[in-house]
């Protein structure tokens, strides 16, 4: 029994660090707020827009033999990533406008040399990809997003719920705090709330009652060490644009401006696949599937399927992802 409690404690205060990608890549293009990895491979051209989430985008690359990145070069294609960049003092004051506009040089500078792009973005950056798609419909071939909320106020989530409690000026307060970024262990304390019994009890009783599996608990650390307890900060502008989208919805209002431009889903015109999880306490169904009051979608919900799950998990890597992909003509 001590020899168990000395390595659980030594498992839970090892110190965090950023595992290693997992799939070899190359940088292309380097910007101020994101490298343009490429993972080579043949076919259409897929680009990844990672979670935009106080996270590193390496749980696109998560493992040997569940690794997103993995499933779409095995499935044929040309695989490109926007890697995010954590700000500095240079881009401490970068908006949602300065994401668009670099990641549309990105998906620019993809087309000019490979034409259509498959975009597929996860969480945050499925609704960055559908902003861009809509934006850029003639040089988009198939749109994909997974755990994405693009209606903010549908159902009853518990992000909209708290996005609702509390005025503008609590999240202005927030990025004051953090000398002008929205500091990144804010969100990882944010998502415990989310879950609090799963992060600050479940999560370890499992670590104890599966003390003697290392495999296990080399999956444990790889997870929450080597990834979830890694946060990075947001730029302060960014955080209270995407702070906006939940609070006021302007996504389906038609009322989110671009660079002096409405966004209007309606303009997307290629096949759009939109995959959501039953046990996602992050993003609620409807708050992904209502894209289909502006454009036809082919929705895939996965019951079993958590937030991350949805597009990371090594069953769906499995089953549910190869078929997405052959279904991409």
């Amino acid at each position: 029994m001590f020899n168990q409690w000395i390595k659980f404690w030594d498992v839970v205060l090892q110190s965090p660090q950023e595992f290693e990608w997992n799939t070899p890549s190359s940088i292309v293009l380097d910007f101020p707020n994101l490298a343009l990895r490429d993972f080579g491979g043949d076919g259409d051209v897929c680009l990844f827009l990672p979670p935009q989430a106080g996270h590193n985008s390496k749980l696109e690359d998560w493992d040997k033999g569940q690794s997103p990145i993995q499933v779409a070069l095995d499935a044929g294609f040309h695989v490109f990533m926007a890697d995010w960049k954590p700000p500095d003092s240079d881009t401490k004051d970068f908006t949602l406008d300065d994401l668009i506009d670099y990641t549309e040089i990105v998906l620019d500078t993809l087309y000019s040399v490979y034409g259509k792009v498959i975009l597929k973005g996860d969480c945050q950056g499925g609704w960055l990809a559908a902003i861009l798609t809509a934006r850029n419909p003639h040089k988009v071939k198939h749109l994909i997003i997974s755990a994405t909320p693009i209606d903010f106020h549908a159902d009853d989530g518990l992000i909209k719920f708290y996005s609702q409690l509390f005025p503008m000026e609590f999240y202005e307060w927030l990025v004051c705090l953090g000398g002008g970024y929205y500091n990144g262990y804010f969100q990882l304390l944010a998502f415990h709330m989310l879950n609090p019994y799963k992060y600050f009890v479940q999560e370890y009783f499992d670590l104890w009652n599966n003390i003697d599996n290392d495999q296990f608990i080399d999956r444990w650390k790889h997870f929450h060490k080597g990834w979830f307890e890694c946060p990075r900060d947001i730029s302060g502008p960014l955080y209270l644009d995407i702070v906006k989208m939940f609070k006021y919805n302007p996504l389906v209002k038609g009322e989110l401006i671009i660079n002096g431009d409405v966004v209007d889903l309606s303009k997307i015109n290629c096949p759009v696949d939109v995959l959501t999880g039953g046990k996602d306490h992050i993003t609620t169904e409807h708050q992904s599937t209502n894209l289909e009051n502006f454009i036809p979608i082919n929705h895939i919900h996965i019951n079993e399927s958590g937030h991350i799950g949805v597009f990371q998990g090594a069953a769906n890597l499995k089953t549910i992802w190869p078929k997405v992909y052959q279904g991409i003509r």
